[in-house]
């Protein structure tokens, strides 16, 4: 049997799965390498509700710091850019499970996608599949993974070049979060324009919007916080008025969609519906319809929009 001392810095290897999903990550899936920012944020939200979960059973675990959110700091001078959350946290065990291991549900089937896949369907598929902390690979010669778990006097520091091996050693409680996360990227010398405030402004907005946590900017080490404006939160936005037959919208993509079947389904509804657009905990966003009147909401399927 063998004794690890925890005590001591230990080097691993990724997982063979893991070796090859960095390689495709860096050479083909995507074509647009802002995604890597919305993986981070939607891992660092997901933990955050994680212990909002947590917390039901064990309110403690919140300590004299109840509201969640998700922080990111620049460092231009040493061109770094750090996302960090205050959710559950990872002890050892939990930190290497997560971040040097793929889950064996569904690996084969990401890879094959993932390796057929074209233009931006990959950005599409990582989120798919849960694996996007390794985007951050894309634009960083070495990532950093400090986290604390709540309730626990212990932190860990993972630290990668991504390219076959991590480590996993003892952090200090002064360098951890109180509690949380914090993901270091040292970032590459053609990605220090995610160390401008702007480019991280508009990435936040445009991909990360659905995010219920509040996503605070600090534009160097030190320095006051300040929350992004027009962030949205999950929740109702009301369209007005229902598209007529054949009337040409915008759908969750962005893009020019005619409603046919969709279309005589929503010109039936007159009287106080309304087409509302339903934001979620998710990067989707579900049209419906809202008949206050009878009290009903129908679903349309994105299949039925042509």
């Amino acid at each position: 049997m063998t004794i690890i001392d925890e005590s001591r810095p230990e080097s691993r290897p990724f997982e063979a799965d893991v070796a090859k999903l960095l390689n495709l990550m860096v050479h083909s899936v995507y074509a647009n390498k802002d995604v890597f920012l919305r993986e981070l944020i939607s891992n660092a939200a997901d933990a955050c509700e994680k212990l909002r979960y947590e917390a039901i059973a064990n309110p403690a675990l919140l300590g004299d710091d109840p509201k969640p959110r998700i922080t990111l700091v620049i460092d231009a001078d040493q061109r770094t850019l750090s996302v960090e959350d205050n959710g559950i946290g990872m002890d050892r065990g939990e930190i290497v499970e997560a971040l040097g291991t793929i889950a064996r549900s569904g690996t084969k089937a990401f890879m094959d996608r993932i390796e057929a896949a074209q233009g931006s369907e990959g950005a599409t598929l990582i989120g798919q599949f849960g694996v996007g902390f390794y985007s951050a690979f894309m634009v960083s010669d070495r990532v950093d993974v400090v986290s604390r778990r709540a309730g626990t006097d212990e932190a860990w520091l993972w630290s990668s070049d991504g390219k076959g091996t991590f480590s996993v050693a003892p952090a200090a409680l002064t360098d951890a979060p109180a509690r949380g996360t914090r993901v270091i990227l040292h970032l590459m010398e053609d990605a220090k324009t995610y160390t401008e405030r702007s480019t991280l402004e508009r990435m936040v907005k445009a991909q990360s919007g659905h995010v219920p946590v509040p996503i605070v900017i600090v534009d160097k080490p030190g320095a006051e916080g300040a929350e992004i404006a027009e962030q949205r939160a999950g929740g109702l936005d009301v369209l007005h008025e229902p598209p007529q037959l054949g009337e040409r919208v915008l759908d969750r993509r962005g893009g020019e969609q005619q409603h046919r079947r969709t279309g005589e389904r929503l010109a039936d509804a007159r009287g106080q519906a309304c087409l509302a657009r339903l934001v979620l905990h998710a990067a989707v966003a579900i049209e419906a319809l809202v008949d206050a009147g009878e009290d009903l909401v129908r679903l349309v399927d994105d299949d039925e929009i042509e």
